[in-house]
């Protein structure tokens, strides 16, 4: 099973909304440097990764489409 990066979030939180958007329609997902940005605050040139499966990219990319309008 491979990961490839879903998105780039500006915050912490908008990385766990979408993480939990993506969750509600079955796609397992991970926030890639969520525990930096907690530890360290938000940096300009730093930005929490969402990680999926790639078969579920497709699909991902959907939800999230959703998400952010």
């Amino acid at each position: 099973m491979a990961t490839v990066v879903l998105t780039s979030c500006e915050t912490s939180f908008q990385a766990e909304v979408i993480k939990g958007a993506l969750e509600a329609n079955g796609i397992q997902s991970i926030i890639q440097g969520e525990n930096f940005a907690n530890v360290y605050g938000q940096i300009p040139s730093f930005s929490p990764n969402i990680l999926v499966d790639e078969a579920d990219l497709e699909k991902a990319k959907q939800v999230i489409g959703n998400t952010e309008e």
